[in-house]
């Protein structure tokens, strides 16, 4: 490894969940299981950021259950993407986001070992 003058990153991280972006499928997922927004109604969604904007088109999935290693996760809704804006070209298969991290105690992203652990179910407060 090459010095540095500072520490190394970290290969293993642990983190409360971040109450970031919402999960979402791609158009790259909707292109290889076409069945999941089968018979949803989709509509153009306008999306913009520092690069600048795009429209593209979605359909929602209601009442989505996910099985995330080895744990459930439910959604009221999860955006597919079926079809990018012109400019955009998906580059993953979706986004695990904090809508679905906030309902465990923790999650861990481990590099070196190539897994990914969620703690335990958040349970409702009385």
């Amino acid at each position: 490894m090459a010095p540095v003058g500072f520490p190394p990153p970290r290969r293993e991280y642990t983190a409360p969940a971040p109450g970031g972006p919402r999960s979402s499928l791609s158009s790259r997922f909707a292109a290889r299981h076409p069945h999941f927004a089968d018979g949803l109604p989709q509509q153009d969604e306008r999306m913009a950021g520092a690069g600048g904007a795009t429209t593209r088109r979605v359909a929602r999935l209601a009442n989505a259950s996910l099985e995330l290693a080895g744990k459930r996760a439910t959604l009221p809704g999860l955006t597919i993407v079926t079809r990018d804006g012109e400019d955009v070209q998906a580059q993953n298969f979706g986004l695990l986001g904090g809508d679905v991290l906030d309902q465990f105690d923790d999650w861990t992203l481990d590099f070196d070992a190539m897994t990914f652990e969620l703690g335990a179910p958040v349970t409702a407060k009385d």
